[in-house]
C-alpha cells in the first residue's frame, strides 16, 4: 500500500464530523472543488465534530474545540496531535484511488485530465470554415512527410480527422510545400491552436517524434503566433492523446496483456513522456473506462 503524509493531505481536509464511534473526513479537490467523505473509526476512541476549517487551518479548528467548555464527551479523551494525524491519513486511504499526485498536491482524478482537455480544444477552437479545413489538411501533409517515411497510423489519423485519405505514391512528396506566411489567414485564436495540437498529434501517432517534425511544428507555432508555454502545453494534449489512445486498444482487447502494456509504454517514452505521466494517463483512461483498479 503506498505510504501517505499528513503534510501532503492536510491541505485537502476541510470538515471532520462525528456520529457516534464514526468520524467523517472531508477532502475536497483543490482543482475542481469536488469534496469527497469519507467515513472511519479512529481506534476505539471517538473525534467530536468540527466545523469546516478556517484560514489557520485544521489545527486551529482543534484548538478550539479542545478548549470548549460544552465537550462534556471530550472530558476523558486526550487525543495526541499524531493519532488525529494517523486517523486523517487511514481516512485518505480509502479515497486515494479517486486522486492523484501532480508532483505538488493531491487532486482528483478528472481534475487536469490533458485527454479532456484535447477534446475540449476540439470542441472550442472547431476548424468549421472550408479554407481553413484545406489549410489543416496540409498542415497534416507536411507533417506525414516530413521525416520521409508514413507509417499506417499516420494515414489511419489523417482520415479520422479530416474525412479522406492522403495522397499516396509520389504524389505526396512532390507537393508544393506549406508556406508559413499562409498561417495567418487563420484569425481565431482557438482554430489556430486546435490546427498546432492536431500537428502534434500526427506527428507522435507513430510512436515516435522525430527531429523533424518537431522543427517543423516550432515554426508552425511561431506561425501562427501561439506562445511557447501555450505550444507546449497543446503538445502535452497531443502526445497524452495518443498514449491513451493506445491504452484504450490494449484494453479493448480484454487486456491488459503485460507485454501489449509495455509496448504502450514504450511507445509514450518514445514521443517525450516519463513513466509518471505515462501512469497516469493509463490511471485516468481506467477511471473514465469503469474499469477497477
Amino acid at each position: 500500500m503506498e505510504k501517505y503524509s499528513f503534510e501532503a493531505i492536510e491541505p485537502l481536509l476541510t470538515q471532520v464530523e462525528q456520529d457516534g464511534e464514526v468520524v467523517f473526513f472531508t477532502f475536497r479537490c483543490p482543482a475542481t472543488g469536488l469534496e469527497i467523505e469519507a467515513p472511519i473509526v479512529p481506534g476505539q476512541e471517538q473525534l467530536a465534530s468540527l466545523e469546516e476549517a478556517p484560514k489557520e487551518g485544521f489545527f486551529g479548528v482543534l484548538a478550539t474545540i479542545f478548549g470548549s467548555e460544552d465537550r462534556e464527551d471530550w472530558e476523558e479523551r486526550d487525543y495526541t496531535r499524531d493519532e488525529i494525524e494517523d486517523a486523517a491519513v487511514m481516512a485518505f486511504q480509502a479515497v486515494a484511488a479517486d486522486f492523484v499526485w501532480d508532483g505538488a498536491r493531491w487532486t482528483w482524478w478528472e481534475a487536469n485530465d490533458a485527454v479532456v482537455r484535447f477534446f475540449e480544444q476540439l470542441e472550442e477552437g472547431a476548424v468549421q470554415d472550408k479554407s481553413e479545413q484545406d489549410l489543416l489538411k496540409r498542415v497534416l501533409t507536411e507533417v506525414l512527410r516530413s521525416d520521409g517515411v508514413v507509417a499506417q497510423e499516420e494515414i489511419d489519423l489523417f482520415a479520422d480527422l479530416v474525412g479522406e485519405t492522403p495522397e499516396g505514391g509520389k504524389g505526396l512528396f512532390s507537393r508544393e510545400p506549406l508556406e508559413e506566411r499562409e498561417l495567418t489567414q487563420v484569425k481565431d485564436r482557438s482554430v489556430r491552436e486546435t490546427m498546432l495540437m492536431l500537428g502534434y498529434a500526427m506527428a507522435c501517432c507513430d510512436d515516435e517524434l522525430a527531429h523533424e517534425e518537431v522543427s517543423l511544428l516550432e515554426r508552425y507555432a511561431e506561425a501562427l503566433e501561439i506562445p511557447d508555454l501555450r505550444a507546449w502545453e497543446l503538445r502535452r494534449f497531443a502526445q497524452c492523446y495518443v498514449v491513451d489512445e493506445r491504452f484504450s486498444r490494449v484494453y479493448g482487447d480484454g487486456g491488459p496483456d503485460p507485454v501489449a502494456r509495455g509496448e504502450v509504454v514504450s511507445a509514450g517514452e518514445k514521443i517525450g513522456l516519463d513513466l509518471d505521466e505515462i501512469s497516469k494517463i493509463e490511471f485516468r483512461y481506467r477511471k473514465r473506462s469503469g474499469i477497477a483498479s
